[in-house]
């Protein structure tokens, strides 16, 4: 039993540290613009509190709480800007808001991190489970 309880062990410090290993791989590809947005995404957020507000007006807060920050939105109708949003939050990091913001209406978001582009470092908010990266680069 104690031999099961230390592999165990084992296995999950292994496990946490290749997943590690996976996000900073990922980071390290990241242009400077890139790796800027993902240290405003760890941004603390003292509260939100939206009723029925229209998502572009979710956003221009968003923006207003985390100076730096420029977002984008898919321009293939995944998203509605016009879309009336319901959610509160306190003490919370960016991140986090988006994950459970976005995550209620099957959103995702990836930081664009492509030298030359001219939205490097902003947000793209899209369909999809994406959180910061792209699906593609989850391989």
């Amino acid at each position: 039993m104690r031999r099961l309880l230390v592999l165990s062990a084992a296995l999950v410090a292994l496990f946490g540290l290749t997943a590690g290993l996976r996000a900073a791989d990922k980071s390290d590809d990241d242009t400077d613009a890139a790796k800027k947005t993902r240290a405003l995404l760890q941004t603390k957020i003292d509260e939100l509190d939206f009723s029925d507000d229209s998502f572009v007006d979710v956003i221009n807060d968003l923006k207003e709480k985390v100076p730096g920050l420029h977002v984008r939105t898919a321009s293939d109708g995944t998203v509605k800007l016009n879309k009336q949003i319901t959610f509160k939050a306190k003490d919370v990091t960016l991140a986090d808001a988006l994950d459970k913001l976005l995550g209620q209406y099957e959103w995702g978001y990836i930081v664009i991190s492509q030298k030359g582009n001219a939205y490097d470092g902003s947000i793209m908010i899209r369909g999809g489970k994406e959180r910061g990266y792209p699906a593609d680069k989850d391989k």
